[in-house]
């Protein structure tokens, strides 16, 4: 037998003790092993332990839902990994128009210039529109229409976000809302950085005055009720009530007449009304939104001839910049009306 095969058949021939010993005795001791390689063996047989455990004493039924709540799991990931990529862009929706312009009214483009805007342009979701401030000379201001029926009113020296028609954001200045024409089940929501005002079926004004950090909140409630949240507190405000509220976090309750000197910018930006085709009740309705003026009749009678009769076709040229101009278009109807601290009596024309 060569060498070669006398190796090979003693490395595959087992080895007697006597044997074993002497090969022992040759090698020496080993260094000990390290501390944390003794942890980690440890900490693995008894992983390994418990597993064997657990699979002896649970039915294999049992074994399986994880492992499938692990593939659903995996499955939902890569599907919203997959929709954040490929969804198409959904268009920005038109959510207001322009009704009135006193003055500039701008939109803000990202990268582009101040782009002017001019009565019957539509605003998408997401637009971003500005007012100068007030000056001698001129008082830019803006009605606007939201798609949901809201008419907006916008102060000089204001900048407003439409994020949708139901949803704004009051960066600076002033915007008084009026709810009555919108749809059925619409709200809206004015959030500024003092606090969110949420109508509930209202005419309602909403201003950042001051500067931080003497920032205070001002909603004024000429008609209905609004609620106002900021940082967990809310408070209710009803029709004749100003809420002010501090950056210090006190608020004010005050009294204020719906009529009067500090309504007159929102009837400044207003669009007017054209009289052709119109009833002097739409008049005298229109009068009272503008001016928060109340409106009373003589009687039953008056009421009924005020919603039947229509202004003279020969009027449907004439547009009303301001509500009182409409005291002098009742006679034409056989109507007068008499203005006392904010009341409007509507009778026959004497």
């Amino acid at each position: 037998m060569s060498r070669r095969d006398r190796g090979r058949d003693a490395m595959t021939r087992p080895l007697d003790d006597e044997e074993l010993g002497r090969l022992l005795e040759s090698a020496g001791p080993r260094p000990p092993l390290p501390a944390e390689d003794l942890d980690a063996i440890a900490a693995a047989a008894r992983a390994a332990w418990r597993e064997q455990t657990v699979r002896r004493s649970v039915p294999r039924r049992k074994l399986l839902w994880p492992t499938a709540l692990a593939a659903a799991l995996v499955a939902l990931l890569l599907a919203m990994a997959w929709w954040r990529v490929a969804r198409p862009e959904l268009p920005a929706a038109d959510v207001a128009s322009v009704e009135a312009v006193t003055g500039p009214l701008l939109l803000e483009a990202e990268g582009e210039p101040p782009r002017a805007l001019e009565i019957g342009d539509t605003l998408r979701s997401g637009a971003v529109v500005r007012t100068e401030s007030e000056s001698t000379d001129s008082a830019p201001r803006a009605a606007l229409r939201l798609a949901n029926g809201v008419a907006l009113r916008v102060d000089a020296g204001s900048r407003l976000r439409l994020a949708s028609a139901s949803a704004l954001e009051l960066l600076t200045g002033a915007l008084y809302a009026d709810t009555d024409g919108a749809a059925a089940g619409s709200s809206l929501e004015v959030a500024t950085p003092m606090g969110t005002a949420r109508d509930l079926g209202t005419r309602f004004a909403v201003r950042l005055a001051g500067r931080p950090p003497d920032l205070e909140l001002v909603v004024v409630v000429r008609d209905g009720t609004v609620a106002v949240d900021r940082d967990g507190a809310s408070w209710v405000a009803a029709a004749g009530q100003e809420l002010l509220l501090r950056e210090d976090g006190s608020m004010e309750r005050r009294q204020v007449p719906a009529h009067g000197p500090g309504w007159e910018w929102v009837v400044a930006a207003g669009a007017g009304f054209e009289i052709g085709g119109r009833t002097p009740w739409e008049l005298l309705d229109w009068m009272a939104r503008e001016t928060g003026w109340e409106v009373r009749f003589e009687d039953d009678t008056v009421e009924r001839t005020a919603r039947a009769i229509s202004f003279e076709a020969g009027d449907s040229a004439i547009r009303l910049a301001r509500p009182e101009q409409g005291l002098s278009m009742l006679p034409t109807a056989r109507l007068e009306g008499e203005l006392h601290d904010g009341t409007l009596l509507v009778r026959r024309l004497r």
